[in-house]
């Protein structure tokens, strides 16, 4: 999964900074609730593989090319990128990526010897 730092290189490449070339697309902030209650009360280990589970389902919600990052914790990042490849309008891009993600987040979660819906988020 792609760190902060990625997300920071990925962005400077977006706007162009040194290049002059800046491609429009949309950033997508999103935060799970109560995270930490859940980390606490089913330990560490479950937390991450929640967290892998999570990244997953959010990979599987953008386009090839576009980045999913973790910015630590329990906050992930979404950029979508407007590319040659890939043209879109970043408000109707960022509104269907929005939709696979809350809809991707009704079904359930499972942890070995767990099963949960999914945490809610916050974006």
């Amino acid at each position: 999964m792609p760190n902060r730092q990625h997300l920071l290189d990925r962005l400077t490449e977006a706007v162009g900074e040194g290049t002059g070339e800046s491609r429009e697309g949309a950033l997508m902030f999103i935060d799970l609730d109560n995270f930490k209650v859940l980390n606490d009360t089913l330990g560490h280990q479950k937390g991450d593989l929640l967290l892998q589970q999570v990244a997953r389902r959010l990979r599987n919600c953008v386009a090839k090319g576009d980045l999913v990052a973790r910015l630590g914790g329990d906050e992930f990042v979404v950029l979508l990128e407007n590319t040659p490849e890939k043209p879109l309008d970043p408000m109707t891009a960022a509104k269907v990526v929005s939709e696979r993600i809350l809809a991707g987040w009704a079904s359930r979660t499972c942890c070995p010897g767990t099963c949960t819906t999914a945490p809610a988020a916050s974006a």
